[in-house]
Protein backbone atom coordinates (compact mmCIF):
# COMPACT_ATOMS: atom_id res chain seq x y z
CA UNK A 1 0.00 0.00 0.00
CA UNK A 2 2.75 2.66 0.77
CA UNK A 3 4.83 1.64 -2.75
CA UNK A 4 1.42 2.62 -4.61
CA UNK A 5 0.94 6.01 -2.63
CA UNK A 6 4.61 6.39 -3.14
CA UNK A 7 4.64 5.85 -6.89
CA UNK A 8 0.80 7.51 -6.77
CA UNK A 9 3.02 10.98 -5.09
CA UNK A 10 5.95 10.83 -7.57
CA UNK A 11 3.43 10.77 -10.43
CA UNK A 12 1.57 13.56 -9.01
CA UNK A 13 5.04 15.34 -8.46
CA UNK A 14 6.89 14.93 -12.03
CA UNK A 15 3.36 15.98 -12.96
CA UNK A 16 3.73 18.92 -10.68
CA UNK A 17 7.53 20.10 -11.46
CA UNK A 18 6.82 21.47 -15.31
CA UNK A 19 3.45 23.52 -13.77
CA UNK A 20 5.69 24.84 -10.58
CA UNK A 21 8.32 25.94 -13.02
CA UNK A 22 6.20 27.31 -15.39
CA UNK A 23 4.71 29.17 -12.43
CA UNK A 24 8.11 30.39 -11.30
CA UNK A 25 8.77 31.66 -14.98
CA UNK A 26 5.16 33.46 -15.36
CA UNK A 27 6.34 35.09 -11.86
CA UNK A 28 9.50 36.46 -12.88
CA UNK A 29 7.76 37.29 -16.50
CA UNK A 30 5.24 39.27 -14.58
CA UNK A 31 7.82 40.97 -12.33
CA UNK A 32 9.48 42.23 -14.73
CA UNK A 33 6.56 43.56 -16.50
CA UNK A 34 5.81 45.23 -13.49
CA UNK A 35 8.86 47.05 -13.19
CA UNK A 36 8.66 48.33 -17.25
CA UNK A 37 5.46 49.60 -16.32
CA UNK A 38 6.38 51.57 -13.59
CA UNK A 39 9.24 52.57 -15.38
CA UNK A 40 7.13 53.86 -18.22
CA UNK A 41 4.50 55.34 -15.67
CA UNK A 42 7.69 57.64 -14.21
CA UNK A 43 8.76 58.32 -18.18
CA UNK A 44 5.11 59.35 -19.18
CA UNK A 45 5.15 61.89 -15.82
CA UNK A 46 8.30 63.57 -16.68
CA UNK A 47 7.43 63.96 -20.09
CA UNK A 48 4.13 65.58 -19.23
CA UNK A 49 5.70 67.39 -16.82
CA UNK A 50 7.92 68.89 -19.29
CA UNK A 51 5.11 69.35 -22.10
CA UNK A 52 3.62 71.51 -19.40
CA UNK A 53 6.85 73.47 -18.47
CA UNK A 54 7.42 73.66 -22.51
CA UNK A 55 3.76 75.26 -22.88
CA UNK A 56 3.94 77.88 -19.65
CA UNK A 57 7.00 79.06 -21.43
CA UNK A 58 5.67 79.19 -24.98
CA UNK A 59 2.52 81.19 -23.18
CA UNK A 60 4.74 83.60 -21.32
CA UNK A 61 7.30 84.69 -24.22
CA UNK A 62 4.06 84.84 -26.41
CA UNK A 63 2.52 87.33 -24.15
CA UNK A 64 6.36 89.58 -23.70
CA UNK A 65 5.83 89.43 -27.71
CA UNK A 66 2.66 90.20 -27.94
CA UNK A 67 3.19 93.58 -25.55
CA UNK A 68 5.79 94.91 -28.24
CA UNK A 69 4.47 93.18 -31.24
CA UNK A 70 0.40 92.49 -32.10
CA UNK A 71 -0.05 88.76 -33.02
CA UNK A 72 -2.62 88.12 -35.45
CA UNK A 73 -3.88 84.16 -34.98
CA UNK A 74 -5.86 82.97 -38.09
CA UNK A 75 -7.61 80.14 -38.68
CA UNK A 76 -5.69 77.50 -40.70
CA UNK A 77 -6.61 77.75 -44.27
CA UNK A 78 -7.84 80.76 -43.88
CA UNK A 79 -7.02 83.57 -46.61
CA UNK A 80 -7.46 87.39 -47.14
CA UNK A 81 -9.44 87.74 -49.32
CA UNK A 82 -8.97 91.06 -50.91
CA UNK A 83 -5.58 90.28 -50.95
CA UNK A 84 -6.10 86.87 -52.81
CA UNK A 85 -8.66 88.65 -55.61
CA UNK A 86 -5.90 91.47 -56.13
CA UNK A 87 -3.83 88.45 -56.80
CA UNK A 88 -6.34 87.15 -59.47
CA UNK A 89 -6.87 89.79 -61.42
CA UNK A 90 -3.05 91.12 -61.17
CA UNK A 91 -1.84 87.54 -62.89
CA UNK A 92 -4.60 86.17 -64.58
CA UNK A 93 -6.96 88.52 -65.75
CA UNK A 94 -9.90 87.14 -63.96
CA UNK A 95 -13.64 88.32 -63.39
CA UNK A 96 -14.41 89.10 -60.16
CA UNK A 97 -16.85 86.32 -59.90
CA UNK A 98 -14.64 84.03 -60.80
CA UNK A 99 -11.75 85.16 -58.13
CA UNK A 100 -14.04 85.01 -55.13
CA UNK A 101 -14.94 81.62 -56.35
CA UNK A 102 -11.60 80.12 -56.58
CA UNK A 103 -11.28 81.93 -53.03
CA UNK A 104 -13.98 80.08 -51.38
Amino acid sequence: MKTIEDEGNQQVLKKADPLLKSLRDKEEEYNGLETLNQTLIVKEKNSNDELDNAKKELINRLKELSRVVPIIVRRMGELDHKVFHEAMKRNFNEEDERAIELCS
